[in-house]
């Protein structure tokens, strides 16, 4: 399902105002590249090179396989991480650590996956006013699943005028 969203970019240098575009990727930092700044989005962000900054969304964050993420703070819908991130994860929905990923700062979030093989060095806090107990692990896996399959997925490029 595609959506619309705006994607507002911040540097030290310049505002660059990227008008309504129907995608499934609002920004990339594709691998091999690096960026530093600070990000302000309302869709996805995907990381697949080294990022070093902050990030503010509406929407999700991904940390591909091959991504870093240097950040005071990551705040977002959801994030998921298949990569490396340093800092601190906030998500107002969900945080999803494959087996590749490694965090390293403190991690707060309603809801909390993360594969065996992860690292996470820090403090974890999960708030819920939901009712707790034992999910279906059957659900759980197919929840990781679909997270790994976001990660391995081609982002879809925007449409030319």
């Amino acid at each position: 399902m595609q959506t619309e969203s705006k994607a507002r970019l911040r540097t030290g240098i310049k505002e660059v105002k990227q008008e309504t575009v129907v995608a499934v990727v609002n920004s990339i930092i594709g691998e091999g590249a690096r960026f530093r700044g600070d990000f302000e989005l309302s869709g996805l962000l995907r990381i697949d090179g080294d990022f070093e900054g902050s990030i503010e969304s509406a929407g999700k964050v991904l940390v591909g396989r091959h991504g870093s993420a240097i950040v005071p703070s990551i705040n977002a819908r959801v994030v998921i991480v298949g990569g490396k991130v340093i800092g601190n994860i906030c998500a107002q929905e969900m945080v999803t650590i494959l087996s590749t990923g490694t965090v390293e700062g403190d991690i707060e979030t309603p809801r909390l996956l993360a594969e065996e093989g992860v690292t996470i060095n820090g403090r974890i806090t999960t708030k819920s006013e939901q009712k707790k107990g034992a999910q279906d692990p059957a659900l759980i896996q197919k929840e990781i699943e679909l997270a790994r399959q976001e990660l391995d997925s081609i982002p879809a490029q925007p449409e030319q005028d």
